[in-house]
């Protein structure tokens, strides 16, 4: 458990800051705890959440290219 502990921190704070933006961006707990299980990738899921009024294909091509990283 010592060993884990800073990857646990850093994952505990980088939900709640996602949690605090999706609240800001008008998304109810239920939404937001979607995204947090269906989308692996933070970094997704903050593009999401940053992308207001934004629908569709901009959406899937930007986290496509976010995620495109971890083919390497």
């Amino acid at each position: 458990m010592k060993q884990i502990f800073p990857v646990a921190a850093a994952g505990i704070v980088d939900g709640m800051v996602f949690g605090i933006l999706a609240r800001q961006a008008g998304l109810g707990v239920t939404e937001a705890m979607l995204i947090s299980l269906l989308v692996n990738a933070s970094s997704s899921q903050f593009a999401a959440v940053g992308s207001q009024g934004i629908v569709g294909w901009p959406i899937l091509v930007s986290n496509l290219l976010l995620n495109a990283r971890h083919l390497l």
